[in-house]
């Protein structure tokens, strides 16, 4: 996967069914094995624009993202959405189609 950072989240397992603090490894900021938590605001590079993956102030962008294993039962994580509003991450959701990510691995949806 190369560099990435990642987010902590509270997610039920699929497979053991309990419910867990997972990291979810996704590619958008400047990617430097940043640790977050939900609520924190992502980093962009000053120095390094090729460290990064998107473009900062977006008003909301959807990151695919890959969860470490179960720390219970070891069983793949499985895969998350990672959504971001203005540089900020605002929730890890369970991916709901895997053919939205075919073409980047972020998008940013279109305003209604």
């Amino acid at each position: 996967m190369g560099a990435f950072n990642t987010v902590r989240s509270e997610q039920t397992c699929a497979s053991c069914g309990r419910l867990s603090a997972f990291q979810v490894q996704y590619k958008y900021g400047e990617l430097w094995q940043y640790e977050y938590q939900i609520g924190d605001s992502i980093a962009w590079s000053t120095k390094y624009k090729k460290s990064e993956a998107g473009k900062p102030g977006r008003p909301q962008v959807v990151v695919e993202g890959i969860a470490e294993n179960c720390p219970h039962c070891r069983a793949e994580g499985g895969e998350f959405e990672v959504w971001l509003a203005h540089d900020q991450i605002v929730d890890v959701r369970p991916l709901t189609d895997p053919k939205k990510f075919i073409e980047s691995n972020f998008i940013v949806p279109e305003k209604h």
